[in-house]
């Protein structure tokens, strides 16, 4: 028998019994209550789980005067090192019995960081045996879920170990009393953090199991075995514990004595740059985000799917695009461009051609953004800088960090871009931009309101933004290929680089952080800039 029960309200009421119960108080449940029945095959299997929501585990104390229950209890503390709620926000629980049997599943919200380390509590009413039970774990950003039909292993192989959908009416079902209860949708894979428990409940005894669910693990979705639809199988089934990309053999969870949790471990891995910042640059700090958004349909086969979570290490940033004056500077000091920049020694003109910045005279535009320039001439002057080319995960990092619950839409938050605010929407298409009454040019660094939290300038607007990266899709080898810590995109040969941000020319639906672009290595265009990032720890 297995109940997630979630209203302590509901709970209070149901035949007189709590499920959820004070540590201090010395009477067991009673063996009578049942709520769900198995039948007798599965008589030793009867589990009561009880959720406590989140609130410092609902105890007064812990001492050992405590009345030992008649059934074996095990409380089951777990934690995130991810940010809450930006990148973790839900927990999902799944119970099978040992032979695999599904037997209860809840998602609970945990959005607030003072809802973890969050708590259940799983016991069984057989007084004579030990019972082992299956206890699956996924941590996950809300809204972030697929239609459920039936086990399917896909994580960041994208297939190569894929399990094909079941055929009709072989699906794993979750019946309760005669009742279908399978969940109709279940976790991205890629987006959460997925752990298989394998507990002991011993008649008699209150212990505890402890589990972190890290961000390593994150994209790596549990293996049941060699038949995901028969459930977790013993000696089998596999699960991410603390590696990358590596799963282990799901032993039983060692037990320790029923303890206060200590402290939440969400967010470890937001860490600050250790080396110095320089004029003209910024520290983006280290931490987990989710590269990509599902909320982009701009051009539907180029969306930035599948989202996934990345870690980042802290990095400093340039605050503008580079601009002329700088430019002009690298080249007097006896940089040596690879490609040529396109010159332009007369004034922009408002149109594509003739809208480049860099002149070998001096025209006024020193604060201006050099454009006009390929990915070739822009990946070398920031490796004479002592730097490089951002990444995209970077880049999207640092224009995403403007909301503390949540990633912004754009670098300064989510509110929608005015004409002041970001340089964009200044040429006319089809028809008229929508800031076609400005001047149809590029503008200086300094005349941007588009601006971060952390200071950095123009990165939805002014000049689009060549990136380290390849460009090719999310789905590709050359990002699946790629670890979750400081990803890049490496394809041998691809000619397309990525793009971020958008430019005095782009229309609004180009401006959200999350928006990409890819564009011939070689090209050279007046909407199109760079920036620099260096290495912000040791």
């Amino acid at each position: 028998m297995v109940v997630l029960d979630l209203d302590r309200r509901s709970r209070r009421n149901r035949r007189g019994r709590h499920l959820l119960r004070r540590q201090t108080r010395t009477r067991a449940p009673s063996a009578g209550w049942r709520r769900t029945r198995l039948g007798d095959p599965c008589a030793v299997m009867r589990v009561l789980v009880a959720v406590l929501m989140g609130l410092a585990w609902l105890v007064t104390g812990c001492g050992n005067d405590r009345t030992l229950p008649r059934f074996g209890e095990t409380v089951i503390a777990v934690d995130v090192d991810l940010p809450v709620p930006k990148v973790v926000s839900r927990l999902r629980i799944d119970i099978h019995s040992e032979d695999g049997t599904w037997l209860d599943s809840r998602e609970i919200a945990r959005p607030n960081p003072d809802d973890w380390p969050a708590s259940f509590s799983v016991y069984t009413e057989n007084e004579t045996q030990p019972v082992r039970v299956f206890v699956r774990l996924r941590a996950f950003p809300t809204g972030r879920v697929r239609d459920y039909r039936g086990e399917r292993f896909w994580d960041w192989s994208f297939g190569t170990i894929f399990t094909p959908d079941p055929v009709d009416g072989a699906l794993p079902r979750l019946i309760v009393d005669g009742e279908d209860r399978t969940p109709a949708t279940e976790p991205t894979p890629l987006v959460t953090v997925d752990r298989l428990l394998l507990v002991r409940l011993e008649p008699g005894s209150l212990q505890q199991v402890d589990v972190l669910l890290t961000a390593t693990c994150a994209g790596t979705m549990t293996f049941f075995g060699d038949d995901p639809r028969a459930g977790p199988q013993l000696g089998l089934a596999q699960t991410c514990i603390d590696a990358e990309r590596i799963r282990a053999l799901v032993e039983e969870s060692p037990l320790d004595d029923r303890h206060e949790p200590g402290p939440s471990q969400q967010d470890r891995w937001t860490e600050p740059c250790t080396l110095p910042v320089a004029e003209g640059q910024v520290c983006v700090p280290g931490g987990v985000t989710i590269l990509g958004s599902t909320e982009l349909t701009l051009i539907p086969d180029r969306a930035p799917l599948p989202e996934r979570i990345v870690r980042l290490s802290p990095f400093l940033m340039d605050i503008d695009e580079v601009t002329v004056g700088r430019f002009r500077a690298a080249l007097d000091a006896g940089w040596s461009p690879p490609t040529l920049v396109q010159l332009n020694e007369g004034p922009l003109d408002g149109s594509v051609e003739g809208n480049c910045t860099f002149s070998l005279n001096d025209q006024g535009r020193e604060t201006h953004p050099v454009n006009c320039i390929d990915w070739f001439a822009s990946d070398d002057f920031c490796a004479w800088s002592g730097g490089a080319l951002a990444s995209e995960a970077q880049w999207e990092h640092a224009a995403t960090l403007a909301n503390e619950r949540s990633s912004s839409t754009y670098p300064w938050g989510n509110a929608p871009p005015t004409c002041e605010q970001a340089v964009h929407g200044r040429l006319d298409f089809d028809t008229p931009g929508v800031c076609s009454h400005l001047e149809a040019v590029p503008e200086s660094v300094e005349a941007t309101a588009d601006l971060t939290p952390l200071g950095l300038r123009g990165l939805a607007g002014n000049l689009s933004e060549w990136q380290r990266d390849h460009y090719d899709d999310y789905s590709s080898p050359c990002w699946t290929a790629s670890l979750s810590l400081d990803p890049q995109c490496v394809a041998e040969g691809a000619a397309m680089r990525s793009l971020r941000g958008g430019s005095w020319a782009s229309p609004p639906t180009f401006l959200p952080s999350a928006v990409r672009q890819g564009v011939d290595s070689l090209g050279r265009a007046s909407f199109i800039g760079f920036r620099c990032v260096y290495p912000g720890a040791p």
